[in-house]
């Protein structure tokens, strides 16, 4: 037999020792917000630096520009710092967009129009590599004759800063030269200052890009992109490992077969997991008929649903793919407000992250006190840390910070504690017919999901037993024979068969029970007890996220 309880934060507000914190990024030296918008925020791998495009040159003191700069800001000082700079310290005089940053936030990628950072000439877009430790720019899609006759876009870069990622449309990256323009992936390496053709076959055949991205692992050995096939025209998302040459497909069912219509959203640090959204159901369990996020392990053969809610089942509406960790355990999407949980009401669209590995999905697009925006949040952009604690998004809300202005498009960090789940056991029970009856939790207390309680059953039979929830351990003399190991402000009666029973317990996503602390003690109705009562141990529960 089984029942069902909730833990309220409203009981525990004198436990509370640690909480999430939502952070504004753009704001300035003196901490008012930033004026104008701000465009494709990314984060380190490590979680310490943000790197960002804006055109308040109050954000970095002394910097004066008439152009929209690259800049990173660091967590530990909360400070920007302009990464689109020349050797000299000249800011980039063009359009400065798409910037992404290597692991440990060392090395920032970019595209731009600017012709002052390396001397070079050209009639588009360029992708630009600056080492923030040494100040060296280095141009990322060079030509022999240093005037780069097309463009190239949304560069990305490895996580260790070998190779940098982008898809353009010059003829003169590789030589010999293209015979025409095309819509191609290329990688650059840096040691050697290559460019190579990312979406073509062992033998050379191209594939043409159909999206922006192309997306590399943390070593740099594989690329992953969408591309039109040139033998059946139908596009398709590849893997293309650069050591070896081989490209193969890697958006199929489980059963192998190809699905087409899938958007590819990240590649996990080994190259071997793929994130991606699509309409198609492609498990079993995939039934509400909208866009889902899903990945793929490559090595494993294995296609796994990811947008799905603290209790593991699948969303109503559409969700999209945002980021994945390095590891691929936990995975960022998008989804309407309002349907995953009860005190998000606001029905906009925000971020979630699923820790694969724990089975949870928490908000993230929140205030430091939970509170929740009215406000649509601007996703594209949202990604995270390798270890699952920090989130960055932009939105246009105003209501996370007291002086946030309302119109501008600003850049927050979410920042979650992180504190272990733990489950001990205290005290002294007291027998009943058959021993002295357990209580033992399942999984460890996680804050958003459900925590399952197996209880035994001391008397062999039908029986009934209660539950005691509290705050506070104690330790209460009975003339039942045992001792009372809770302060109990919930009693919960449940029914045990001779095998025992069952109770869960969900633990609501909210910053007031994480770090908490909850105890639990169960005593049964056991005619041959000494004194008609058998009693558990008391378990005491830390509310965690890991």
């Amino acid at each position: 037999m089984s029942a069902a309880i909730a833990l309220m934060p409203v009981m525990i507000f004198f436990t509370i020792q640690t909480a999430d914190e939502t952070i504004r990024v753009t704001s300035r030296p003196d901490g008012s917000p930033a004026v104008g918008q701000s465009w494709g925020p990314a984060i380190s791998a490590d979680g310490t630096h943000v790197v960002l495009t804006h055109s308040d040159t109050a954000l970095v003191p002394g910097l004066s520009t008439a152009w929209r700069q690259v800049l990173v800001w660091e967590r530990s000082t909360r400070s920007f710092t302009c990464a689109s700079r020349a050797p000299d310290g000249t800011p980039a005089e063009g359009s400065n967009v798409s910037p992404a940053i290597s692991a440990d936030g060392r090395y920032v990628v970019f595209g731009s129009t600017a012709a002052n950072l390396v001397g070079f000439t050209g009639n588009g877009e360029s992708a630009f590599l600056v080492d923030r430790e040494t100040g060296a720019v280095t141009w990322a899609s060079p030509t022999k004759d240093g005037f780069l006759n097309g463009s190239v876009y949304s560069p990305r870069i490895s996580a260790d800063g070998s190779r940098v990622a982008y898809f353009g449309n010059a003829t003169d990256l590789v030589d010999p030269p293209l015979p025409g323009p095309e819509s191609l992936a290329y990688v650059f390496d840096v040691a050697t200052g290559v460019v190579s053709v990312a979406s073509s076959e062992s033998n050379g055949t191209r594939w043409q890009i159909t999206t922006f991205d192309v997306w590399l692992s943390a070593d740099g050995k594989f690329a992953a992109f969408e591309a039109r096939s040139p033998h059946d025209f139908r596009d398709r998302a590849m893997r293309k490992d650069l050591v070896t040459g081989e490209l193969e497909e890697i958006q199929v069912t489980n059963d192998g077969t190809p699905n087409p219509g899938q958007t590819l959203r990240g590649l996990s640090g080994d190259g071997q997991i793929v994130l991606f959204d699509t309409h198609a159901a492609l498990v079993p369990e995939d039934t509400n008929g909208a866009k889902d996020v899903y990945v793929r392990d490559v090595a494993a053969g294995l296609t796994t649903l990811v947008s799905l809610g603290p209790d593991g089942t699948g969303l109503l509406v559409d969700s999209i793919g945002s980021w994945i960790s390095g590891d691929g355990r936990y995975v960022w999407f998008t989804h309407v407000g309002g349907e995953l949980f009860e005190s998000d009401s606001t029905f906009v669209t925000d971020l979630f992250v699923r820790d694969r590995w724990l089975g949870t999905t928490l908000q993230m697009t929140k205030g430091t006190l939970d509170q929740q925006s009215a406000d649509e949040m601007y996703v594209e952009h949202s990604c995270g840390s390798d270890d699952g604690s920090v989130a960055v998004f932009a939105s246009y809300t105003a209501d996370f910070t007291d002086d946030d202005q309302a119109g501008w498009l600003d850049v927050f960090v979410r920042e979650r504690a992180m504190v272990d789940a733990t489950r001990t056991h205290y005290g002294t029970g007291y027998p009943g017919r058959n021993g002295i009856p357990t209580i033992e939790p399942r999984t460890d207390p996680l804050r958003g999901a459900t925590i399952t309680l197996d209880i035994s059953c001391s008397s062999g039979l039908w029986s009934v037993a209660f539950v005691l929830v509290g705050d506070q351990a104690a330790s209460i003399p009975t003339r039942l024979g045992g001792e009372i190991l809770v302060a109990s402000i919930l009693t919960l009666p449940v029914g045990l068969s001779p095998s025992g029973g069952v109770v869960d317990a969900f633990i609501p996503d909210e910053w007031q029970l994480l770090d908490s602390l909850w105890y639990v003690q169960v005593l049964e109705l056991d005619p041959w007890a000494s004194h008609g009562v058998s009693f558990t141990d008391g378990l005491e529960l830390r509310v965690g996220d890991l």
